[in-house]
């Protein structure tokens, strides 16, 4: 994937016209289109987009998991658009505590549940099997994406790429074109990888759930590579 960024974020600052699919009928509540329910600011006038990254800690305390055996295309267990042939196993080969993300595509049914509850669309769990060191673990499912937000902006995003212009070197945001993400609560951005995003009203539920070992970072907020350099350390270090 040429070393594309393990996260990545949305437009949280930029005021931007509705979308079409959140047609008005003129007194701010949105009408047709697949996000009639779900439209994440007012139809009329201008709102602020906000975006977030679902993030989860990779070789911290908490339990994370790989498909075994390992796919050719680890994209095929995350993007769909269709879950994989029989049930998949998966073992959790690093880390001490539970969690409700533990890997690219293992959650809890936890965070499943909670997902569920507020209506959240973009996502379709399917059967896994996940064992630790030899026992089964019960309460995760896999989890597809289905989402799909619009590509990713590279101008606003800054994004900087090697000299093939294959690899992102470094980006100072995340932006998408926002005319062509398809309204689900949970997507991904085409150019990113697998990296997954949730809308405000989502992120919202997914804090006051408190769930473990998941982290919620804005667009505007995300660097990457050559756009995000080390701190510099305090005077007199």
């Amino acid at each position: 994937m040429c070393g594309l960024p393990p996260y990545a974020f949305f437009d949280g600052t930029r005021a931007v016209k509705y979308l079409p699919q959140f047609a008005s009928k003129g007194n701010g509540a949105p009408t047709g289109g697949r996000g009639q329910d779900r439209c994440p600011f007012l139809a009329t006038g201008f709102e602020m987009l906000r975006y977030y990254e679902l993030q989860f800690n990779v070789c911290g305390p908490y339990h994370e998991a790989a498909a075994e055996p390992f796919p050719e295309d680890l994209g095929d267990l995350v993007l769909g658009p269709d879950p994989p042939p029989g049930p998949v196993r998966f073992e959790i080969v690093r880390g001490s505590r539970p969690a409700d993300i533990i890997g690219c595509a293992v959650w809890s049914e936890r965070l499943i549940s909670v997902l569920r509850e507020c209506g959240a669309t973009g996502f379709k769990p399917y059967e896994i099997e996940l064992y630790r060191k030899g026992k089964p673990v019960p309460g995760y499912m896999g989890v597809l994406i289905i989402g799909r937000g619009g590509p990713l902006d590279e101008v606003r995003s800054d994004v900087e790429r090697d000299e093939t212009g294959e690899c992102i070197f470094g980006h100072a945001a995340v932006y998408m074109h926002e005319d062509q993400w398809d309204g689900s609560d949970v997507f991904v951005i085409p150019g990113l990888g697998l990296t997954k995003f949730v809308t405000e009203r989502v992120a919202a539920v997914l804090r006051k759930a408190r769930l473990r070992n998941v982290k919620l970072i804005l667009n505007t907020e995300c660097r990457f590579g050559t756009k995000d350099p080390p701190p510099t350390p305090p005077p007199g270090q």
